[in-house]
């Protein structure tokens, strides 16, 4: 088996060269400038205000999910992010099973734990 290849660090001079070269692909629009990181936390926080404030109907909903949503045959490697949209689609399908059984017992209601323990944890930890 051959012996991996070594790469020599990068010197000062290839640093600034390669800094410059990108700021002028920037200028001319040849690469998109940099963007902010997602600060997830304050993401989250306005999400959360918005339902609070917002009457969204289940059907925009519907009308977002197939945006979000890997195509079924992936030609690329899933994200993070689309695992967690296929993870909230699994635990919306289950929720319906599952009170499609209470329902059918008999049962109205359900314990948070219950539902956590049957439901949602199992999704989770896939």
């Amino acid at each position: 088996m051959p012996a991996k290849k070594k790469y020599k660090r990068m010197t000062a001079a290839e640093k600034k060269l390669r800094k410059e070269v990108k700021q002028e692909m920037v200028a001319k629009g040849i690469l998109s400038p940099p963007k902010k990181p997602l600060n997830r936390k304050k993401f989250c926080k306005e999400v959360h205000a918005a339902i609070k404030e917002s009457k969204l109907s289940t059907y925009w909903l519907w009308e977002a999910l197939p945006w979000l949503l890997p195509h079924p045959e992936p030609v690329r490697p899933i994200t993070p992010e689309e695992v967690g949209i296929l993870k909230l689609v699994k635990v919306a399908m289950e929720l319906d099973r599952f009170w499609a059984a209470k329902k059918e017992a008999g049962e109205t209601s359900a314990t948070y734990e219950e539902i956590y323990r049957d439901v949602v944890k199992p999704i989770l930890d896939l």
